[in-house]
C-alpha cells in the first residue's frame, strides 16, 4: 500500500511538472521535453532473524518494517521464545519484558527446562494496527496458533491446537530507549487461512 501511495505521489509530481513546462500561445516551437529522473523507491529492510534462535516472522513486514514499536514487539517476543528454547532467560528478556511478563516467562522457562518443552523456531504474526502516543504504543496482532504454541519434548504440540489466527491487544512502553512489552490480552480471532 505504501509503495502504491509513493508511486501515485511521484506520478502527480511529474504531471504538475509537465503542466508547468507548457509554452505561451505565441511560441512557434514546442519546448523540448526535459528528462526527469524518478525518485528512488525507498528500500524495505530485510526482516531480521531472531537473535536467540527463535524468529517472529511478520507476514505484512513491508508495511511495518520501520515502525519502532513493531520492531520492539518483535525483539521482545523473540527474547521470550528464545528464552523458552534455550531453557534460560536470554539477555534481552530482562530489558524488553515488563516485570509481570518476565515473571510469567521465567515460570514457563523453568517448567520448560524440567519437561524439555520448547516453542516453534518461527512464529507467524500479522500486524493489524500500530498506534504510538508519547511513550506508549498499542498494537493489535493476529498470531497463527500452531506457530505460537508450546511443543513437548518430542517437538509435537501440547494438546489439541486449533489452526486459527488468534487476535491480541498488545501494549508496549518506552523505557530507557527500549520498547518494553506489557501483559497482552487475547481478544478473539482473525479471518484468513494458514500463512504462506
Amino acid at each position: 500500500m505504501r509503495r502504491q501511495l509513493l508511486m501515485i505521489g511521484v506520478a502527480a509530481t511529474l504531471l504538475v511538472g509537465m503542466a508547468a513546462c507548457g509554452g505561451s500561445d505565441g511560441d512557434k516551437a514546442a519546448p523540448k521535453p526535459t528528462k526527469t529522473t524518478p525518485s528512488p523507491t525507498p528500500t524495505i529492510p530485510a526482516q531480521p532473524k531472531g537473535a536467540f534462535g527463535m524468529t517472529v516472522e511478520i507476514q505484512n513486514w513491508d508495511d511495518y518494517a520501520t515502525d519502532p514499536a513493531v520492531l520492539g514487539y518483535k525483539r521482545a517476543s523473540e527474547a521470550s521464545g528464545g528464552s523458552m528454547n534455550q531453557h534460560k532467560l536470554v539477555p534481552d528478556a530482562t530489558k524488553l519484558l515488563s516485570k509481570p511478563v518476565l515473571r510469567l516467562v521465567s515460570g514457563n522457562v523453568a517448567s520448560g527446562k524440567k519437561l524439555r518443552w520448547s516453542v516453534p523456531d518461527v512464529a507467524h504474526i500479522k500486524i493489524v494496527s500500530s498506534r504510538t502516543r508519547g511513550s506508549e504504543a498499542r498494537l493489535v496482532t493476529c498470531q497463527w496458533a500452531p506457530s505460537t504454541d508450546v511443543l513437548d519434548r518430542n517437538g509435537k504440540l501440547l494438546g489439541k491446537v486449533k489452526r486459527e489466527w488468534r487476535k491480541y491487544s498488545i501494549t508496549l512502553k518506552l523505557k530507557a530507549g527500549a520498547w518494553v512489552l506489557q501483559p497482552i490480552k487475547h481478544v478473539g480471532t482473525c479471518p484468513g487461512g494458514a500463512p504462506q
